[in-house]
């Protein structure tokens, strides 16, 4: 007989009796059982994992854990967090520790191991180019590279491979990195093809416009070529050439291309071809007409050509003063003038108006006046014969106008002859004019060589 109430702490006494069957009774027994206080922690368990690997940034999903206990049975819902110093930002491991205690105060702990990881490969991303142009003879320098990690920074790639940037050819680098976590990147290369881009430079010897006369010679001065790479390039090619016969401005270009097919820039030449003389006027014999008859066609009397265009290309310009109604010695000037813009030098003629038939003739006259000896050679005498006295000037003109040698004898006469001194004047034919108040008369004259 007697109970034990293990919820309660104390002593409790069973007794223990039996009788048999023939009525004896047995001496009691008795068991004296103590309830202590209860001291044993209530059980933990971890739900899941007790060691769970995450990476980092990501987020973690904490399960909890249970717990059990002798005397108070299920104490899940007395469970609490004691302490979680997690921070998935940063790589680590962790510690989530969890707790729990019985109505007795009996306290268990239990903990979870929390590893926080970088598990992404680093990215290289080359800056510039790939491939990548680079110019001979220029030392290289490498434009950069940018590594991307999604959680180490300031990592910077180590690059092997060699750039000969004194030979053209293909060559490559060879980029890697590896992050605090021993995380390899992919290896990126960058190819890089030195090669000759630069065109030649083309000097031109000599000026870059040359003036020449047409129908003379041409002389090419030619040109000079450097490149950045090719110690000895071809001769400079000159496209075009120059016609000396053709008035005209006249282009050579000059160009030169080097080992790496690199065409310079073309050198431009100008070379104006010019005319630059004046055309040639010939003067013929003076003009006679008769007062009152039509004007002459004064073109007629003179002949002119050019050094290089043809007579329909040039122009006769004639400045005179003739009145056909008076008799008189008229001067005509002409000039030729060529499309170049040369112009000749002014050839002067003569246009004679004499008086009609019926009409007493002036006292100067051409039977009152001779010219003697004709042709003369030093000297020559002109013999004057008039049927009244009169004043006269003795005038000599070159075929083209200019006067060259001039007597005027003083005073009036009838009679007079005048001797003109020769030995100053070339060879050639000449005009002599005798010219007063009372008439103009010319004579031609001829000068033999002496």
């Amino acid at each position: 007989t007697g109970t034990v109430d293990t919820m309660n702490v104390g002593s409790y006494i069973i007794s223990y009796d039996v009788t048999d069957s023939a009525g004896n009774v047995a001496f009691t027994v008795t068991r004296t059982v103590t309830v202590t206080p209860d001291t044993t922690k209530p059980v933990m368990t971890l739900v899941g994992n007790a060691h769970d690997t995450i990476t980092v940034f990501s987020s973690y999903t904490d399960l909890g854990a249970t717990a059990t206990d002798l005397v108070d049975g299920n104490l899940d819902a007395s469970v609490s967090v004691l302490s979680n110093n997690l921070d998935s930002s940063k790589v680590g491991t962790y510690t989530i520790t969890y707790t729990v205690s019985d109505l007795s105060g009996n306290i268990a702990f239990i903990s979870r191991l929390v590893t926080v990881v970088d598990t992404v490969q680093p990215t290289i991303l080359l800056t510039g180019n790939n491939p990548l142009i680079w110019l001979v003879k220029v030392p290289y320098v490498d434009p950069g590279h940018t590594v991307i990690d999604n959680y180490d920074t300031g990592l910077v790639a180590t690059i092997t491979g060699t750039v000969n940037y004194n030979v053209p050819g293909t060559y490559q680098l060879f980029f890697n990195v590896v992050d605090n976590s021993g995380d390899s990147a992919a290896t990126v290369i960058r190819t890089v093809i030195v090669a000759d881009t630069v065109k030649p430079l083309v000097d031109l010897v000599g000026p870059d416009t040359i003036t020449m006369d047409v129908f003379t010679s041409y002389f090419e001065f030619g040109a000079t070529a450097t490149d950045n790479y090719d110690v000895t390039l071809p001769a400079v090619s000159v496209l075009g050439a120059v016609d000396t016969a053709l008035v005209a401005d006249q282009v050579l270009k000059y160009i030169v291309t080097d080992s790496s097919g690199n065409t310079s820039d073309t050198a431009i030449r100008i070379v104006k071809v010019v005319d630059r003389v004046a055309p040639v006027i010939i003067v013929h014999d003076p003009i006679v007409i008769q007062r009152t008859q039509p004007k002459p066609t004064l073109a007629d009397s003179v002949d002119y050509s050019d050094n290089y265009y043809p007579k329909q290309q040039l122009t006769l310009n004639i400045t005179e003063n003739i009145d056909v109604n008076v008799e008189g010695y008229y001067t005509v000037e002409y000039t030729v003038s060529d499309p170049s813009g040369n112009v000749s030098q002014v050839a002067k003629g003569f246009v004679i108006v004499t008086r009609a038939v019926g009409i007493l003739p002036p006292v100067i006259n051409d039977n009152a006046v001779s010219v003697y000896p004709n042709p003369a050679s030093d000297k020559a005498y002109v013999s004057m014969n008039f049927i009244r006295e009169t004043n006269a000037t003795v005038t000599v003109y070159s075929i083209t106008g200019q006067k060259v040698l001039e007597a005027a004898p003083q005073g009036s006469f009838t009679e007079k002859t005048v001797e003109l001194d020769l030995t100053s004047l070339s060879a050639g034919q000449y005009f002599v004019r005798i010219e007063g108040a009372d008439g103009v008369v010319t004579k031609k004259l001829v000068i033999t060589n002496r």
